[in-house]
């Protein structure tokens, strides 16, 4: 399929381009808003895995594990939209597929990391819960859970919990750590989990840079394009640049409002279509 062709048929149609542009910010705000890529969701699972309990807002055992499965769940099914939608731009162009790859890259990669962490976390919990499942029962750790009601700050990750009770816990004979005699290995893993976000801000600070990134590499794509290349790569690129300067805009106010695909770029797709089928 020449190039002429395949702007046609991206034009023709255009849920391609939209659904890849809503998967694409939907991976953005997973990453800022799902319970489980917190810092604060990793330390409890561990806790958890070891007999500590942490109550949600009604003041029930909350179970961690669950948010941080769920999580990975939505991060991945954002990942495989988004996969879905380049091996779909790969049927019709090879070029144009690539070059938005390349734009994408960055969010892909700081999911895949995230998720990876993940996997440890679950991996680290079952072989807690298997050892030494009862090292932290009645240890006082506060309040777990989700939403708005539940603080995420260093004082209330229970690593900090942990340490501001070391003299009593040691006392105890309980290490006042989330893992106890961690190996180098262990050692590793929470350096990783150290590296997440712990609140909102922090989550804003990790999507900051992966945002320029993908907006940077969008603009040059286009700017670097020969002139029919370019009205190619724009059948995808315009709208997910649009997408983009509004994510922007929206950092300031922590992502929670949920992005809707600008109107302007849904009308343009329209008339874009009507002409070549005109």
């Amino acid at each position: 399929m020449d190039i002429v062709d395949a702007i046609a048929a991206i034009r023709n149609n255009p849920r391609l381009a939209i659904d890849f542009i809503t998967a694409v910010v939907r991976l953005f705000e997973n990453l800022h808003q799902l319970h489980g890529v917190y810092q604060g969701t990793h330390e409890a699972v561990l806790a958890e895995a070891q007999g500590g309990v942490l109550l949600d807002a009604a003041g029930q055992p909350f179970a961690h594990i669950n948010s941080l499965r769920e999580g990975a769940r939505a991060l991945s099914n954002r990942e495989n939209e988004i996969e879905s939608g380049l091996n779909a731009m790969a049927r019709v162009s090879s070029t144009l597929s690539s070059k938005v790859r390349d734009v994408v890259r960055p969010l892909l990669d700081l999911s895949r990391s995230t998720r990876a962490v993940m996997a440890e976390t679950e991996v680290q919990a079952t072989s807690l819960a298997n050892t030494m499942p009862t090292r932290l029962q009645g240890v006082p750790l506060g309040t777990g859970g989700s939403g708005a009601a539940i603080a995420r700050s260093n004082a209330a990750l229970v690593s900090s919990q942990l340490n501001a009770q070391a003299a009593q816990l040691t006392a105890r004979g309980i290490q006042p750590k989330l893992i106890p005699n961690p190996t180098a290995a262990a050692q590793a893993y929470l350096a990783r989990v150290r590296q997440q976000a712990v609140d909102s801000k922090d989550a804003v600070a990790r999507l900051a840079p992966v945002l320029a990134a993908m907006r940077l590499a969008a603009q040059n794509a286009l700017r670097q394009a020969s002139v029919v290349g370019r009205a190619l790569l724009q059948t995808v690129l315009d709208g997910l640049i649009a997408a983009l300067e509004v994510l922007a805009a929206r950092l300031g106010t922590m992502l929670v409002t949920p992005l809707v695909i600008p109107k302007s770029l849904l009308e343009k797709l329209a008339q874009e279509r009507e002409a070549t089928t005109a």
